[in-house]
């Protein structure tokens, strides 16, 4: 028998203790950080913002059960969906019925999901299976495989659909699905309000996702890709050039950050809405509507429109918040894949020399931003540059004498002071010899060595002459910061002195047990 319903069927299922996958994502339940304030102010904000009374709302465990086996998996279309509309999931497995649980992502109290939709007893439709590490979907007769780009389109038929209430609020949003014999996986999507003009747009890196996903053998890197070689070369010669929107993820560890993210949003009590990296691509008045945008989690990838769109939005008022490091790295666009969507399949080929559509239209090459022919390093736009390789260990964030004093505010720190292990693994650095914007000021300054020779990691702010502002953290770690189990004070309240000066507004919620 199926059952749908928003909260339809079980109360909950048995945890099951296997190797975990999103053990990562969630911490203790409860902030030690100065986060409570009187129960009755927080439900008089509740009843004037819908986002409060969301997240005064009980939270459900269960969003973070690890993912287990090969048994099932699956994809959510579009991975971006305005309230109101259709949204359908395709799964896969061999068993004879599976469960979908639906959770909406925040804060509940340390919960940090909600189950808002359940789909149970739903029959089985084996479509394909993929074993990690392995190259190719076994049992996949609508797959569809291009062997000089690597992209790989299962085109699994959607096995269930609904139309998204007007009661879900914009959100980051899972899906689990469950068989009989315990076998889980995950499906992120996003549910976007595109009428809203609330003080914060939060945008969730759809692209960087995609990019690192290797799901059916094949991503973006060749260090994590196998099966037969591309028409890419050099260190990504295994890798793809092209990749699907439309297919399931081998694993949800590059979320960590943004459920962190959201976390700290939606606790802290801030006006907020989401999108993602396809949204910024495809609408240039998005970001015009929101007072702050914020780019979320390791935002490595972005394409043409997406930079256009930013920059224009910052020098009509919008400021921007970058809370990642290697940020703005890689130009990518679009493609239409087999399905007929347009921005579903991610297109990067690393090299202007194989990319078929580089010497006619150059702006529209995939290559790194700071390289020919685009030579529009992101600098101009985050005031800092990523430089290769990875930090071999976290290091010390060192505030240093230029940093506005609004930043520390409220904080134990003073010039020279640090914040251990916030520095790493990727970071960025202020370089005088590329293009930056004026008037840009260095907020920390780190010592780290790369390659065997000293170089530092940076922070910078920047006000633009439009008079918009601009705060890169230029360290791949902030956000393991804010929350979760190194959550830390100080950047907690750097990271509210920013939303606020900003033009972000917030009533933090009382924090209490998510036991």
């Amino acid at each position: 028998m199926v059952q749908f319903g928003a909260m339809a069927g079980r109360a909950s299922r048995p945890t099951i203790y296997l190797v975990v996958l999103l053990t990562a994502v969630v911490s203790s339940c409860q902030s030690p950080f100065g986060h409570a304030e009187p129960a009755t102010q927080a439900e008089a904000v509740a009843a004037e913002a819908p986002l409060a009374r969301e997240n005064t709302l009980p939270g459900s465990p269960g969003w973070d059960v690890p993912a287990h086996g090969a048994g099932i998996s699956g994809y959510v279309v579009p991975a971006s969906v305005e309230v109101g509309h259709l949204v359908a999931v395709a799964v896969s497995t061999a068993s004879g019925s599976y469960d979908l649980d639906f959770y909406r992502m925040g804060w509940y109290g340390g919960l940090r999901g909600r189950l808002v939709r359940t789909a149970y007893g739903l029959p089985g439709r084996d479509q394909g299976s993929w074993k990690p590490q392995t190259f190719g979907v076994s049992g996949c007769p609508t797959c569809l495989y291009e062997p000089e780009t690597g992209l790989l389109q299962p085109r699994w038929a959607m096995t269930t659909s609904f139309t998204i209430p007007a009661s879900w609020l914009s959100g980051d949003y899972l899906v689990r699905m469950t068989t009989p014999d315990g076998d889980v996986a995950y499906a992120p999507f996003v549910v976007r309000d595109d009428r809203s003009h609330s003080d914060v747009l939060a945008v969730l890196p759809l692209n960087t996702y995609q990019a690192y996903n290797n799901w059916g053998g094949k991503s973006l890197y060749g260090t994590n890709s196998t099966g037969p070689s591309t028409l890419a070369s050099g260190e990504f010669n295994l890798a793809a050039t092209q990749v699907s929107l439309e297919r399931p993820y081998a694993t949800l560890a590059g979320l960590r950050q943004d459920f962190e993210t959201v976390a700290y949003l939606e606790r802290s009590g801030y006006d907020v809405t989401y999108a993602t990296s396809v949204d910024v691509d495809r609408d240039s008045k998005l970001l015009g509507r929101h007072r702050v945008f914020i780019a979320v989690g390791h935002d490595e990838y972005w394409s043409r429109a997406m930079r256009d769109n930013v920059e224009g939005a910052r020098d009509n008022g919008t400021n921007l918040l970058f809370l990642g490091g290697n940020d703005v790295f890689w130009q990518v666009r679009y493609g239409t894949g087999a399905s007929g969507a347009d921005h579903s399949v991610l297109i990067c080929y690393r090299s202007a020399s194989i990319d078929p559509i580089a010497a006619a239209d150059p702006s529209d090459a995939t290559v790194r931003f700071a390289d020919p022919p685009l030579s529009r390093p992101e600098s101009s736009l985050t005031g800092t540059i990523y430089t290769d390789p990875i930090l071999k260990q976290p290091t010390d964030w060192v505030l240093v004498a230029t940093a506005p004093d609004w930043l520390s505010a409220g904080t134990n720190l003073v010039a020279g002071g640090s914040i251990p292990g916030l520095v790493g693994v990727e970071c960025d650095r202020f370089d005088p010899n590329l293009p930056v914007p004026a008037k840009l000021v260095i907020v920390s300054s780190s010592p780290v060595v790369k390659s065997g020779r000293p170089s530092h990691c940076d922070s910078i702010y920047y006000q633009t002459r439009h008079g918009s502002q601009v705060f890169s953290a230029g360290t791949w770690s902030w956000e393991d910061f804010i929350d979760g189990r190194q959550e830390t004070s100080d950047v907690v309240t750097m990271t509210n002195n920013l939303l606020r000066r900003f033009g972000a507004s917030s009533r933090p919620l009382p924090v209490r047990s998510a036991a």
